[in-house]
């Protein structure tokens, strides 16, 4: 069973280190096999995480039959001998099944128990926007925003979208008190970035979009913990900050929910998002 679990490790190891460019290139196996379970019937093309996970899946359920097989070895054995270094030597087989196995399984549960995403094989790494090389603060004001100032946090550039066409002098901007509580909240939370700033890209309901004192935002990992964490970071200490988390279906809405007590004025469903973002205002 030391080996079965040696297995188990090394493969955990390969499904942190295969690269990211792998991830969604789809190819075609040599020979097909049923990567989805026996009763889905078998795969022909696949992409590297569905690969991994039927494997992965495979190595449990060959663990899960071995350990029987120990286990069946050690009781006959110890049924058939008579001698007290027999029955001591099949009982450890059959206490080495069993330990074998919960190692495996366990290892499965206790990644589910603590978040459900380690255990989904997801090996995408979204690309970061990189930050402006135009110093943050700068006076840009325009009509529509006379406050306005260059992000002094993280922010998509006009060629990614972060803001509209006709933005002045070429950059994207923000009003000079929001940009001032955005620098606070990343000096708190830590990395995120603005996706949509003044002038916007695209109408918006909300008017504060039009005179740059609202933002779009996004985390790296969009966990529920760092969700609420984000939520709660821009709200405390009068910091004057109100982040909501727009989320396409309540389906999901229902699970960050759940997992971290938010209310539903907290996390929103709007249906025709891009993705799912924070959208940051002042009080």
């Amino acid at each position: 069973m030391k080996k079965i679990f040696l297995l188990f490790v090394v493969c955990c190891v390969l499904i942190v280190t295969v690269p990211s460019f792998a991830a969604e290139t789809p190819y075609t196996l040599l020979a097909p096999i049923p990567l989805d379970g026996a009763g889905a019937g078998d795969t022909q093309t696949t992409v590297a995480s569905q690969y991994i996970r039927g494997v992965f899946m495979l190595i449990i359920g060959l663990a899960t039959g071995l350990a029987v097989i120990m286990i069946m070895y050690g009781g006959i054995k110890y049924m058939s001998t008579d001698a007290f270094t027999g029955k001591s030597e099949a009982r450890e087989t059959i206490q080495n099944a069993i330990w074998g196995l919960l190692l495996v399984i366990g290892a499965w549960l206790i990644l589910d128990t603590i978040n459900p995403n380690l255990t989904k094989f997801n090996l995408n790494i979204p690309i970061q926007a990189i930050r402006t090389v135009i110093p943050g603060g700068a006076p840009v004001p325009s009509a529509g925003c006379p406050n306005c100032v260059v992000i002094g946090v993280p922010h998509k550039t006009m060629a990614q979208n972060g803001c509209g066409p006709s933005a002045p002098g070429g950059v994207c901007t923000i009003d000079s008190e929001l940009n001032n509580k955005l620098i606070e909240l990343q000096r708190r939370y830590g990395v995120f970035t603005v996706n949509e700033s003044y002038p916007p890209t695209r109408s918006h309901v909300d008017p504060c979009h039009n005179n740059g004192t609202c933002v779009d935002a996004s985390i790296p990992f969009t966990t529920p913990q760092n969700i609420k964490s984000f939520i709660n970071d821009a709200s405390r200490d009068n910091l004057g900050l109100r982040a909501v988390y727009e989320v396409k279906t309540e389906a999901r809405a229902q699970e960050i929910r759940q997992a971290t007590g938010l209310s539903n004025t907290q996390v929103i469903v709007v249906p025709k998002i891009n993705g799912e973002h924070f959208s940051i205002y002042m009080n």
